[in-house]
């Protein structure tokens, strides 16, 4: 039995004595694989687009972003991102990519490529978050999904307490295009859980871009700013 197995039987086990309840108001959650009730999601931020744009703007170009939300530091929605990346609710991450796809899925064309994660973070966590959320985006878009368009060949450190520049050097070596691969000429939607710097994506894209591919855009469930 994999470790993700493992996870979601014990997660089950845990459900049946301990139902959960939704972390922003504390009322017994919905039925469905995300605890947030409708009004504590209601109530979530969005992500203010133009902003996010002009953030991630460099030397004049500055790519098509989107976030659903805003990083709620200490509220309801960090406590579900920390469950689905660190507590093993990996169920989160397609119902989260469903609700950004309600959301955002208009705006997007192209072939969704959620951005990977080393071989290391893989089977530490058994399952990339990105990848899962891509899978519900897919689910609600139509959109196809290609988690091998780029590879994470080298392990770079945790970027939880650095800063912007010193992120945007942490990950610039980490991604390539494996040989083969269709990106010249296809339209491309680069897929995360958050976006803080945008370093993470920034990377991702600029490897494509040189890929030949003919546009990149980037998609977050948060932006953490």
């Amino acid at each position: 039995m994999t470790i993700a197995s493992l996870r979601r039987v014990g997660s089950g086990a845990l459900r049946l004595l301990y139902p959960p309840v939704c972390p922003g108001c504390g009322a017994l959650a919905p039925d469905g694989p995300l605890p947030l009730c409708p009004p504590c999601t209601a109530h979530l931020e969005r992500a203010d687009e133009a902003a996010l744009r002009l953030f991630l703007t460099r030397d004049g170009w500055g790519p098509e972003a989107f976030a659903l939300w805003r990083f709620d530091r200490g509220g309801a929605f960090q406590a579900v991102h920390h469950a689905l990346k660190y507590g093993g609710c990996a169920r989160y991450g397609p119902a989260l990519g469903k609700l950004v796809g309600q959301a955002i899925g208009v705006r997007l064309w192209g072939t969704l490529v959620p951005i990977p994660l080393s071989r290391r973070r893989y089977l530490e966590r058994g399952y990339n978050q990105s990848a899962l959320i891509a899978e519900g985006l897919a689910t609600q878009t139509g959109l196809p999904v290609a988690p091998g368009w780029i590879e994470r060949p080298a392990y770079a450190h945790t970027q939880t307490r650095l800063g912007r520049s010193a992120r945007a050097a942490n990950v610039r070596p980490a991604f390539s295009v494996p040989p083969g691969t269709p990106v010249a000429g296809a339209a491309v939607v680069l897929v995360d859980d958050i976006l803080t710097t945008g370093a993470t994506l920034l990377a991702a894209a600029d490897v494509l871009r040189a890929a030949g591919a003919a546009s990149v855009q980037l998609v977050a469930v948060a932006w953490a700013r």
